[in-house]
């Protein structure tokens, strides 16, 4: 059994491509950016925004994950839309799928290594 494309399904495979790339590449740059996000103080049990001032343990990897996940989905659904609008389907046989699937995995690969290099120098 075999599914015909659609521009529906094209729009999706655009819109989930570009919220991939979206994502890595805001959650690379939440770790580089002097932007406040929340951050889980485990030892009060309490959330706040940005690092405390005293000297504290702070996790502000669910924040910086919750901020790239909005706006990942936002641009994600903005990338749907206008593939939906355009009609937008890959080629047969062509490599636009690949190259796609290529730039999410690149965004998500750059920003897991900064964000691990920012946290070798806290």
């Amino acid at each position: 059994m075999s599914q015909e494309a659609t521009p529906a399904s094209g729009a999706r495979v655009l819109g989930a491509s570009i919220f991939v790339i979206a994502f890595g590449l805001s959650f690379g740059a939440l770790a580089l950016l002097p932007i406040e996000v929340p951050v889980y103080i485990p030892l009060e049990h309490r959330w706040q925004l940005g690092f405390p001032a005293r000297p504290a343990i702070g996790m502000d990897f669910y924040g910086r994950a919750l901020y790239a996940m909005v706006f990942g989905a936002l641009c994600g659904i903005a990338g749907y839309g206008a593939g939906k609008a355009a009609k937008w389907q890959p080629a047969s046989g062509s490599s636009t799928i690949r190259m796609l699937a290529l730039y999410a995995l690149m965004a998500c690969a750059l920003s897991m290594f900064i964000y691990c290099y920012t946290l070798l120098f806290k």
